[in-house]
């Protein structure tokens, strides 16, 4: 799977900062038993730095290659993923930049989406509470013309959902929604009738309001200040 990195800050500098040393074509560093050198070159059109060199111990031997992007997303980044991919070998001297990768790693591609994603303000309503909301909600849907639209919301403390000159709230759990969903009323005919007796988890990520298992594209988001 591709790494999808947002390339704002050069990595030729961080790699100097944490001791590479200048050699013939490119840059290096001693880690006792091994010299990993980096170098530029082209893969598939694309300039890349290619990392690479062979590490000894008395029972192993290894050899290390991997390439990184001239540019990444920040300095963290940039160590996060150099510690990401040397880390794990039988060095003899181990850098604090190794330890302090490993620090970083919420920086790293993936990594960041998942904490993202985590943190993600959502609203979870109890089970009786939604039930009662559901049933009104899905009476519109089905007496809404396709101009019909209805607004959700959630504030930290009560989920709001408003059609037409309804107001349906409801209490609700977790941190509240930096934005409102705006969107057509009958699509929210497609809202589940059974609802865990856990309760229902709504929250907005990426463009898209999800309740429960279904998606759903807001016309519009209103950010809330």
């Amino acid at each position: 799977m591709e790494i999808h990195i947002v390339e704002n800050v050069e990595l030729e500098p961080i790699l100097i900062d944490i001791g590479f040393l200048p050699v013939p074509g490119g840059w290096e560093y001693d880690f006792g038993n091994c010299k990993v050198k980096a170098t530029k070159t082209y893969k598939w059109s694309n300039q890349i730095f290619q990392f690479y060199g062979t590490y000894f111990t008395r029972r192993t031997a290894g050899e290390i290659e991997f390439d990184l992007p001239l540019k990444v997303e920040s300095y963290e980044q940039g160590v996060a993923l150099l510690a990401k991919y040397i880390r794990s070998k039988d060095f003899l001297n181990i850098p604090d930049w190794i330890h302090q990768g490993k620090v970083w790693e919420d920086h790293l591609p993936g990594r960041r989406e998942m904490k993202e994603y985590r943190d993600n303000p959502e609203a979870t309503i109890e089970h009786g509470w939604f039930r009662v909301m559901l049933k009104k909600i899905i009476e519109a849907a089905y007496e809404a013309n396709d101009q019909d639209m209805t607004t959700i919301s959630y504030d930290g403390s009560m989920f709001r959902v408003e059609y037409r000159e309804n107001l349906l709230v409801c209490p609700g759990i977790g941190k509240a929604w930096t934005a409102k969903a705006i969107l057509k009323t009958k699509s929210l005919g497609s809202i589940p009738a059974r609802i865990s007796r856990n309760g229902i988890s709504i929250y907005l990520w990426k463009g898209s309001l999800y309740i429960g298992n279904r998606v759903f594209q807001p016309e519009s988001l209103v950010e809330i200040k």
